[in-house]
């Protein structure tokens, strides 16, 4: 059956067009529940997860214009010293992100649905997903800026906290909790 593959990356968020796309024959894929080629109801589509170029296009990956962030769920750039970046770190990547500082804990609270901020006390890391890593262009060039997918009730603090007070640390995605 053609199926519908991912021609280039594309970052969580990305709004697919027929650029990102093209078909390919690929067989055992009965019970996936895959895009087919002839599907034209993608185009227009937002991702919800980053997808790397050949990556045969499951329909879970998809979602409305309305519906990312999920629910609960917020997307935070912070811009990095590029020095605290771990080289590996890419979009997908499982993240503990840590506020060094007690004093950028002050953010204003914005709760849904009565959750809870777990990033109350310094050193202990809010899980998140990172959604686009965009890496100076020049070298020696001071900052990465890195977009996060984490709890809502997480993004005031992680946003308020300032670049000198965030550090991230690359986790293996199943020490991940729901990030």
């Amino acid at each position: 059956m053609p199926i519908v593959v991912v021609a280039r990356d594309v970052d969580a968020g990305h709004v697919l067009t027929s650029e990102d796309l093209r078909a390919a024959d690929l067989h055992g894929t009965d019970g996936l529940e895959l895009v087919e080629a002839e599907s034209a109801d993608v185009l227009g589509r937002r991702v919800a997860i980053p997808l790397r170029a050949g990556t045969p296009l499951p329909r879970s990956a998809l979602a409305g214009a309305d519906e990312w962030p999920e629910r609960g769920r917020a997307v935070v750039a912070v811009a990095l010293p590029e020095a605290t970046v771990p080289s590996a770190l890419a979009a997908g990547s499982a993240v503990g992100v840590v506020i060094t500082e007690a004093g950028s804990l002050s953010a204003p609270r914005d709760d849904e649905e009565g959750d809870e901020p777990t990033a109350a006390i310094p050193g202990v890391p809010v899980m998140a997903t990172v959604h686009t890593v965009r890496r100076p262009v020049e070298q020696g060039a001071a900052e990465t800026t890195v977009e996060l997918g984490m709890a809502r009730a997480d993004a005031p603090l992680v946003a308020a906290a300032g670049s000198e007070n965030v550090r991230l640390v690359l986790v293996h995605g199943h020490e991940q909790e729901e990030a």
